[in-house]
């Protein structure tokens, strides 16, 4: 009979709960790995920690049977590492749960909003007009808001996110971590760290961006809007990855934190994630009728989330085996990435590749 830990639920590892381990001293071991996490440990300590009764000698043939149980229940992600005198938990695999969130909403502190610059505006503009154009916005900016570090980092961070868009992923990491040099409060931290997490699994490294995201996700608990933001960039690079419980995981926390007060920023966000779940669960009906209200309706008109839910359409009439009807499906999808100027990004054109590799042998 498999037991865990009680204290196990606090963490998380790849965004999954640690796994269940059949041996008391096993899951004594990994909780006590997890907690001193980012730090070397000596066997003989651990050795002492775990079997203080016994003997060094008693206690090292123990030891070695706990590590293979901890990194059989993990398989092949493992944050565990060991070698002949010390044991290790990578730190940036695993991170803590938050405590319960109240139900009444969070209010965003009006001194972490920028000021200087309509931003609000910018991201309307930015989810349904041309990135190239308010990118040319963002680069130009006064020499009053040059003067405010908090301007000069939200920039940098819109910046970024408008350069992955345009396929220019490095030049978008780069910003990233220039606003993150200059970030000095928690929210601007995270706002840096939510654009170089996406740009990362938008080139393929979906563990470390989305693990990142996670870490933003934990951070940002006073921030409501801030935590739905990346909850639904997680569920969506978790579709990417095809990451099924990741994403399962993340669409659940974007429905929770639907409560607060930025439940109409991304509505239409929510929408497309829920569409994508019909999708995975092949309930192609329930599907097409998401994504057909979610196109109809007025949110999405010249939104860049209708040429997501195109894709997706086309992606489950070529499941379905409708060929035609997908391949109409991506011609519109490619029409309005090319009016919205939208570049795939690496793991995007893959996406689409097989795709359109699927479409054509039907």
């Amino acid at each position: 009979m498999q037991t865990q830990h009680p204290k196990d639920s606090r963490y998380l590892c790849f965004g999954k709960p640690l796994p269940q381990i059949s041996s008391a001293k096993a899951a004594e071991l990994l909780l006590i790995l997890v907690e001193h996490r980012g730090h070397r440990i000596l066997r003989t300590d651990l050795e002492q920690k775990l079997w203080p009764a016994s003997s060094p000698p008693q206690a090292q043939p123990s030891l070695r049977p706990a590590i293979h149980q901890i990194g059989k229940a993990f398989g092949e992600q493992t944050p565990i590492v060991a070698n002949r005198t010390h044991v290790f938990c990578r730190a940036r695999d695993i991170y803590e749960r938050a405590t319960p969130r109240p139900q009444t909403p969070i209010h965003l502190p009006t001194h972490q909003k920028p000021t200087g610059v309509d931003w609000e505006r910018l991201l309307v503009r930015f989810r349904t007009g041309k990135v190239e154009s308010i990118l040319d916005d963002l680069l130009d900016l006064s020499e009053a808001d040059k003067a405010n570090r908090e301007v000069l980092v939200a920039q940098k961070v819109y910046v970024a996110f408008a350069q992955q868009e345009l396929g220019l992923g490095r030049q978008g990491m780069r910003s990233a971590l220039d606003a993150r040099d200059l970030a000095n409060t928690t929210y601007q931290k995270n706002a840096a760290d939510h654009a170089l997490g996406a740009i990362l699994w938008h080139s393929g490294d979906y563990e470390t961006g989305i693990n990142l995201l996670w870490q933003v996700f934990e951070r940002a608990e006073p921030f409501a809007q801030q935590r739905l933001h990346v909850a639904t960039n997680i569920a969506v690079g978790a579709f990417e990855w095809r990451n099924r419980e990741q994403f399962d995981y993340a669409l659940s926390l974007v429905q929770r934190e639907a409560g607060s007060e930025a439940e109409s920023t991304l509505a239409d966000v929510r929408h497309y994630l829920q569409a994508i779940e019909s999708v995975w669960d092949r309930r192609h009906e329930a599907a097409d009728q998401r994504i057909n209200a979610a196109l109809q309706s007025d949110s999405f008109q010249n939104n860049r989330l209708a040429v997501y839910l195109h894709e997706l359409q086309a992606d489950s009439y070529a499941t379905q085996g409708n060929h035609p009807a997908a391949q109409a499906a991506l011609k519109t999808a490619q029409t309005l990435r090319h009016h919205q100027a939208m570049i795939p990004s690496k793991v995007e054109a893959t996406r689409l590749a097989k795709l359109q590799s699927r479409i054509n042998s039907g």
